[in-house]
C-alpha cells in the first residue's frame, strides 16, 4: 500500500507542477517499471 500511496503522491506532485502530459507518461512507465522488478 505504501508503493500505490507513494505513486499517486507522485501523480499529485505532477499535476502541481503542471508538467507536460509527456512527463506524465514518462513518470508512469518508470513507477511501472519499479513495480515489476520486485
Amino acid at each position: 500500500m505504501v508503493l500505490l500511496s507513494s505513486f499517486f503522491q507522485d501523480l499529485k506532485d505532477l499535476f502541481l507542477l503542471n508538467l507536460k502530459p509527456g512527463m506524465l507518461v514518462w513518470v508512469i512507465q518508470k513507477k511501472l517499471n519499479s513495480f515489476t522488478t520486485l
